[in-house]
């Protein structure tokens, strides 16, 4: 405390003798030092990070000082204990989250204590000093490698942090891996018309000799597909040498599942074909065209972060589904189950006149199966009622429950189920994308 109050009298006298200049005012010789010194002192901020919540009281009061603002701005507070900590148990990630946020706070009106509007010098001046401590951070070893370990929802609080955005951006910002996205993007959409080129020529009337005309597409395809092979492979092998977390965090990954059986369907789609040339799976090869388009979304998310939120966006809209779409099954079985039972044995499958046609649908002739789809079709677009002539009311009360319960009333919660994951998504889809 005693420190603070030095701090803030040498900012305040700084204040007035150089007319609010804040350059100036923070670069004083007294305040310098002191900041300095104490910033240089092992492991400061690390234990005042991780004191524990039953001094909450004591914690928040260090960390609202004048002091400990200037120390986070300081290059001498950042040591090898950032490694440590993001690398550490759940105790010492969740702080370190903490710290994040501490020094992506700092501006110069928390560290003078004015309100005002900054000069450009000024604002300029703290700019430079706030990058210079984020280049120190990502000078460190393994910074973002132990980012990758933090677990889904610390990772998404810490990629909405200044210092992690500055990390990615500067990563993401190099020509290399700029050059290395638009290659994959680029690639992939030639191994795309290559796919569709040779399918359209193996399934052409018009041509007798299918490998002499797509012999070209077919090396270029295969010449695609085997580097993403090796590359891939490369990249697999490189994950499970840097740890174990790692690892975990790229074989959990969804998408990297559509990407290994997106190549290597495609891949055995061109080995079949030039061996035998007749071969013809149309649902195989349908499954991976859509496969590859999917692949293709993928590269197209990497690079547009509203393409990444939207797509976050559905997978979690799917997610919290689930129990909805158990309900719905659910309902839907239920019922198609008991008016089923009903119309065979009330004798509804007999046609009182000829008004109808036979071919109306009805849940006499078909299997349960199809007698479920009747009702999931009656879902989308409605039942027409004068069908129902020769139902038992009991049928009808079914049919009218039915409709109420599906149509009325679940469909409202889908959509309140929607409206919130998407509204969740957009609060937080800088992070979504970082992350």
């Amino acid at each position: 405390k005693l420190l603070s109050r030095i701090v803030e009298d040498i900012v305040r006298s700084a204040l007035d003798e150089y007319y609010g200049d804040a350059e100036k005012v923070l670069n004083t010789k007294p305040l310098d030092e002191i900041v300095g010194k104490i910033a240089s002192v092992p492991y400061l901020l690390r234990t005042i990070i991780v004191i524990d919540d039953d001094f909450r009281d004591e914690k928040n009061e260090i960390i609202d000082s004048s002091l400990l603002k200037h120390i986070l701005l300081s290059t001498r507070s950042v040591g090898q204990w950032v490694i440590t900590m993001m690398c550490g148990n759940s105790f010492a990630r969740k702080n370190f989250v903490a710290y994040l946020k501490l020094v992506s706070s700092i501006s110069l009106e928390r560290l003078l204590g004015v309100e005002k509007r900054w000069s450009a010098s000024s604002q300029k001046w703290f700019c430079s000093h706030r990058t210079a401590l984020f280049e120190k951070m990502s000078s460190i070893k393994m910074f973002l490698s132990c980012a990758t370990r933090m677990g889904d929802d610390l990772l998404l609080e810490a990629a909405s942090t200044e210092v992690v955005v500055y990390q990615i951006d500067k990563v993401l910002g190099e020509p290399l891996a700029i050059g290395m996205i638009l290659n994959d993007a680029i690639l992939h959409f030639i191994l795309m018309i290559s796919y569709r080129a040779v399918l359209k020529t193996v399934n052409s009337p018009f041509i007798t000799d299918p490998p002499a005309e797509y012999q070209e597409l077919w090396i270029l395809g295969i010449l695609i597909l085997t580097f993403f092979i090796v590359r891939d492979s490369s990249t697999l092998i490189a994950t499970i040498q840097s740890s174990k977390y790692a690892l975990f965090g790229h074989v959990k990954h969804l998408w990297n599942w559509i990407i290994v059986a997106c190549i290597l369907m495609t891949f055995s789609i061109f080995v079949k074909l030039i061996n035998e040339p007749d071969f013809y799976a149309p649902n195989y090869m349908a499954i991976t065209s859509g496969f590859l388009w999917l692949k293709a979304l993928y590269h197209i998310k990497g690079m547009n972060e509203h393409v990444a939120t939207l797509m976050y966006t559905v997978s979690q809209i799917f997610r919290k589904m689930l129990p909805f779409l158990f309900i719905l099954v659910f309902v839907l079985v239920m019922f198609s189950d008991m008016i089923e039972i009903v119309t065979k044995a009330t004798g509804g499958c007999e046609p009182a006149d000829d008004t109808f046609s036979d071919d109306d649908p009805n849940f006499c002739e078909m299997g349960s199966i199809d007698n479920y789809m009747l009702m999931y079709t009656y879902l989308l677009t409605g039942i027409d009622f004068s069908l129902l002539h020769n139902s038992s009311p009991f049928v009808r009360l079914l049919l009218l429950s039915f409709t109420f319960l599906g149509i009325i009333i679940l469909t409202n919660v889908l959509i309140a189920v929607v409206t919130d994951c998407y509204g969740d998504a957009g609060k937080c889809s800088r992070a979504l994308f970082q992350r």
